[in-house]
C-alpha cells in the first residue's frame, strides 16, 4: 500500500465514515482540545471524483473529548459522533455540500 495524500490542517483524524454516495468522508479528529474549547472535532471531506483525492470542506467541534466514532445516517442528512470523554455522543447535520452544519441549525 501506498499513500494518496495527505490533507494538511487537520488533526489526530482517526475513525472515518463515507456517506452512501461515497461523495463524502467524515473523520473524527480525536482531541481533547478545539478551538479553545474541552472538545474534540469532526471533519468533512469532498471526494474528487476524478482523483479520489479529498478537499477540506469544514470542522465542527464534537461536543466532548476525543471522539472515537462517526456514522452517517440512512439519508446522509445527520452524523452521530461518540466522545469518548465523558462519554456522550452528538448529532451534527449534514449541509447540501456535504459540509456540517451547526448544531440546532440545518
Amino acid at each position: 500500500m501506498k499513500p494518496a495524500g495527505t490533507v494538511k490542517g487537520v488533526s489526530n483524524p482517526s475513525y472515518l465514515a463515507l456517506d452512501h454516495h461515497r461523495k463524502c468522508l467524515y473523520a473524527v479528529n480525536e482531541e481533547t482540545e478545539f478551538d479553545g474549547k474541552k472538545s474534540g472535532a469532526v471533519s468533512a471531506f469532498a471526494i474528487e471524483p476524478k482523483t479520489g483525492g479529498l478537499r477540506f470542506l469544514n470542522q465542527r467541534a464534537s461536543l466532548g473529548g476525543a471522539p472515537c466514532y462517526v456514522t452517517v445516517d440512512n439519508k446522509d442528512t445527520f452524523i452521530l459522533v461518540a466522545n469518548y470523554v465523558g462519554g456522550n455522543v452528538s448529532v451534527l447535520p449534514v449541509m447540501q455540500s456535504g459540509g456540517l452544519g451547526a448544531f440546532g441549525r440545518s
